[in-house]
Formats: structure tokens, C-alpha cells, sequence
């Protein structure tokens, strides 16, 4: 808010210490506007202020659940409740014309700074061709964030890549094989790549009818296989079962791509567990006892506990949620045309049973990498590379932080491997010890390093006095406030593998007691770090 100077902010469907955030005068105005010198208008999450009434049952009718939202700083209603109750909010004295006055001003402030009300020729994003859209750029945009995004998750003794000279017949296995698995807000792009279209692509065969599914190579060009053996929710079918076990015992290395999908979860429709579905799994260890040359890509809706996989295929390769050119994307991983350097951004569980129930949703109870201290299946922040990277050579300019004096905290990453590769640098803190739970460790800065077989190379992070890590609520004063004392840095490639370790003195303000707290708002400087 602060940092990119937003001009629009949702309001979100949850309560805060028991007041729907839609209805919260503190978060809508005092803490967005007055602190944060926000501008632009609210809007509500689809239903909120409807929720207001009907959920949280915090008013005991609509036309106060509108006038509530209204006067608390929300201006527009993504819903139909404002539209048809604020007339009686209105009657009743709930609000006043000058409540309503405000909020269309501000909605009709960015109408008029986005050029609605200017002829098209003063409005320079009106004059924009349509010819950008899906244009040879942005397909080009498109397949190099999905090849960023990929997660090699697991290559034992250097299984991936996968050599197509030495492929005959390939066996491209799983539910999730033959879609372009996108989410529910992706759009419907013109350029839809399946990861069985992508693999069959990159080894040279041509597929007339993709639909079909029937590939026809040239002459002294590889097989590919495709057999989905069983659907994305089962039950078991035995036939395509058996058709799919088959084709992996006849290949020379089978693919299995598994998941869950939009079926499963979706908006408004929990997982009820984290394993795979259906008999995905059961299909998974017939195909790798059938071949052990078996490699498990999982492109789905979110993680999912592959604990049997894990410890028995020789790799696993996750591409969750990687758009249009995603079976492009994954064939050039698999194949070794791009070498994966992308980082799980979420901690992946072993199952629900090392998660709190399912609705408690204080994090400190447990979730993330900031409050798990199990053992996870895959950290936050991992992801392998087919080179090797060393991080070392530790230097901070200062072992003090304060109001007045950033630390610059370097480190040399060295790339120790045979081919060209990225790795993502990162910086975690863990706070001096403070009268409320804090986390564990949590990141505050990242960077994403491009090597050459040996090369070297420096990098630096600011820590800043006013980094949101090192602030914690404080639930009377309703403001943040940062405990002085000792503060733990670590450097590593993820939350779990630490490569550097350091100390440094967090000073308090000037202006508060030796020793004591002292408020974020008192500092004329934004929240940040770079």
C-alpha cells in the first residue's frame, strides 16, 4: 500500500479480534488512510458486506450491515446488498448524505484518473492494438514464467535429464497428462500446451489430433505413449488401468503426471485431504513396479503429499499452476533444454495430520515454515538444479541495527557444477525474544543468482530498521512495535538448508527507554527491504 502507492484495497471476508474486516472502521480508515496515506477507494470481496448480516451476524439487519461498511470506510459493494439496502439505510438515518458523498467521490476520482470520462484519443492504453493479445512476446513471456516456476523436487543420482537419444518408446502416464491444467481465474487463453503435448513436441512427434491422442512419428524418432490409466477422482477402472501398466512396462522411461484439480478444490470447495485422489497413487507404484525408470510431474491445484513417491521414484518434478505453454515448459526440464531453478512457495506437509484442524486459522498454531517445527515433506524455499551452488563468504557492515543505520549483509554464490544454472538466495531473521510467539525464522529478502559452470558472484541485502519482520502487533496499543535485542540472520537456498549464520545488535529507538519497545509509526520512513 505504502511502497507501490495502491490505488484500490479489498476489504476480505474474515473478522479481525471479532469485527468483519468490511465493518472495521480501525483497518478501513485509521490504520489504511490515516497511517497509511492510502488514496484510493475500497472495495469489498463478493458478499462481504452481506456476510456482515448473515455470517457474522455482527448487525441485526442488512440496511445496518451496509451503513456499517459504509461508514467504516468501505465504498463499494461487490454484491447486490448495497444497492438494495442503502435507500433503507438512508431512511432509517444510518448514514448520511455525506457518507455517500465521499465514497462516490472517491470511485469517481479513478474513473477520471484511468481517462473514462476523456475521448479514447487523449487516453494512451485505449489506442492499444488488439494484436498484442497473444502475440509471439507474450507466448514467449508466458513459456519462460512457466519454465521459472518449475520445482525439480527430487534426481537421484542425476535421473533427469533425460537423454532423447537414448529413448525409444516413452510412456507419458496419469490423469493430469492430457489437459492443460489451468485455475480458476486463468482466463481462456488461445495457447493451451498439456504436458503430453509438450513431451511429444520436444521428441519430434508430430499430433494431428491432439484430442485423438495419436501421435505419428517419423522414421527412427521415439514412441510416445499415451494412457492416462485412470481418472482424476477414480473410481478404478481396470481396464485403463492395465492399459497404462502395459504401456510402462514397454517403455524405455515412463512419465507419470498426477494432481488434483478443479474438481477436488476450487472457490468454495475444500480438499478434504492432501493426498492424491482417486487411485493415482495406487497407479503411481504399478507403473514404477512395472519400471522403476518412472518420474512423477505433479501439475495441480496445490500441494500434495507424495510421501510413498518421495521415497521411491528416482525424481519428482512439480509444476503447479504453470499456464498455457506448461507442457512446453515441462518437456524442456525433463529433456534438459532448461534447467529448473525454481523454489516451493509453501511448505509441503506429509499429511493433514501434522497441520491444526482445519479451522483454526491462527498460523502461529503451527502453518508455515515460520511456525512448523516438524519435519515437512518439502520445505519452503526448496527446489534442486541439475548443477550445484555454493553460498559462502559471509560480511556485514555493521553488527548493529537501527533507526539510523541499515546492515548490508553480502555473500558470494558460486556455481560448483558442470552447466549453466540459477539459484535463489535467501535471507531469514528470527526476532529477539518478545512478550508475544514469534516465528521461528521468517524471510525478508531473496535474490535469484544466473551462473555459468564455475563462475562466481557477490550479492548484497539491506536490512532495513523498518523490515515488517521485525515488528510485531501489539493487541492494546493497536499499533507495531519491535523488541530490541538479539537477532539471529541466516542465508541459505531454503527455509530448512542454512547456509551462513550471523548475529547483530537490534537497537531501540532514541527516543525509548534502554531496552523497551518502541512503535513503527514513530519512524518517518516506510515499511521495507530490498
Amino acid at each position: 500500500v505504502i511502497n507501490g502507492d495502491v490505488f484500490t484495497v479489498m476489504s476480505a471476508y474474515n473478522s479481525i479480534n471479532g469485527i468483519p474486516c468490511s465493518a472495521d472502521h480501525f483497518l478501513l480508515t485509521t490504520l489504511l488512510r490515516n497511517r497509511w496515506g492510502f488514496r484510493g477507494y475500497v472495495t469489498s470481496d463478493c458478499d462481504a458486506v452481506n456476510n456482515i448480516f448473515n455470517t457474522h451476524h455482527y448487525v441485526p439487519t442488512l440496511p445496518q450491515a451496509v451503513a456499517l461498511a459504509m461508514q467504516a470506510g468501505c465504498d463499494l459493494n461487490c454484491g447486490k446488498v448495497m444497492p438494495r439496502y442503502l435507500g433503507a439505510a438512508v431512511g432509517e438515518e444510518l448514514v448520511s448524505e455525506a457518507d455517500i458523498s465521499r465514497a462516490v467521490m472517491r470511485l469517481l476520482t479513478v474513473r477520471v484518473l484511468l481517462g473514462e470520462l476523456d475521448p479514447p484519443t487523449r487516453v494512451p492504453y485505449a489506442n492499444i492494438s488488439f494484436n498484442v493479445v497473444d502475440s509471439p512476446a507474450h507466448r514467449s513471456v508466458a513459456l519462460q514464467a512457466a519454465r521459472e516456476s518449475i520445482v525439480l523436487l527430487k534426481n537421484v543420482n542425476n535421473f533427469l535429464p533425460l537423454q532423447k537419444s537414448q529413448l525409444k518408446t516413452v510412456a507419458v502416464i496419469g490423469p493430469m497428462a492430457g489437459q492443460c491444467h489451468l485455475g480458476g481465474y486463468s482466463g481462456s487463453p488461445f495457447v493451451k500446451i498439456s504436458p503430453y503435448d509438450g513431451i511429444a513436441e520436444a521428441l519430434g512427434v508430430k499430433i494431428p489430433d491432439a484430442a485423438a491422442r495419436k501421435p505419428r512419428p517419423k522414421s527412427g524418432q521415439p514412441v510416445v505413449v499415451f494412457k492416462p490409466g485412470c481418472s482424476e477422482l477414480g473410481p478404478k477402472d481396470e481396464t485403463m488401468f492395465a492399459e497404462a501398466v502395459d504401456a510402462a512396462k514397454n517403455a524405455d522411461v515412463v512419465i507419470m503426471v498426477c494432481g488434483v484439480g478443479e474438481k477436488v478444490d476450487s472457490e468454495g470447495q475444500d480438499r478434504t485431504d492432501i493426498k492424491l485422489t482417486g487411485v493415482q497413487h495406487e497407479l503411481i507404484q504399478a507403473c514404477y513396479q512395472a519400471n522403476p525408470k518412472t518420474v512423477l510431474v505433479i501439475s495441480s491445484n496445490n500441494t500434495v503429499a507424495v510421501n510413498w513417491e518421495q521415497e521411491h521414484l528416482p525424481a519428482i518434478v512439480s509444476a503447479i499452476f504453470a499456464g498455457q505453454a506448461q507442457g512446453t515448459a515441462i518437456a524442456d526440464v525433463l529433456f534438459g533444454d532448461y534447467n529448473p531453478g525454481g523454489k516451493t512457495c509453501c511448505t509441503w506437509y506429509k499429511s493433514v495430520d501434522q497441520l491444526p484442524n482445519f479451522h483454526d486459522y491462527d498460523i502461529s498454531n503451527g502453518r508455515t515454515y515460520m511456525y512448523f517445527d516438524g519435519r515437512p515433506l518439502y520445505p519452503f524455499g526448496y527446489g534442486l538444479s541439475y548443477t550445484t551452488f555454493r553460498i559462502g563468504d559471509l560480511q556485514l557492515d555493521s553488527k548493529e541495527l537501527s533507526e539510523t543505520k541499515a546492515v548490508k549483509i553480502s555473500c558470494t554464490v558460486e556455481n560448483t557444477g558442470a552447466l549453466a544454472g540459477a539459484e535463489v538466495v535467501q535471507l531469514y531473521i528470527a526476532a529477539p525474544k518478545s512478550p508475544v510467539k514469534r516465528p521461528i525464522k521468517e524471510l525478508v529478502g531473496f535474490q535469484r543468482v544466473e551462473l555459468q559452470p564455475g563462475e562466481s558472484r557477490k550479492i548484497t541485502f539491506t536490512l532495513l530498521y523498518t523490515a515488517q519482520a521485525l515488528w510485531y502487533w501489539h493487541e492494546s496499543q493497536r499499533k507495531f512495535i519491535l523488541q530490541p535485542g538479539r537477532l539471529k540472520l541466516t542465508i541459505g537456498n531454503s527455509s530448512s538448508d542454512m547456509a551462513l549464520t550471523a548475529d547483530i545488535q537490534l537497537r531501540a529507538c532514541s527516543n525509548a527507554k534502554l531496552g523497551g519497545p518502541e512503535t513503527l509509526d514513530a519512524l518517518a520512513v516506510p515499511v521495507a527491504v530490498s
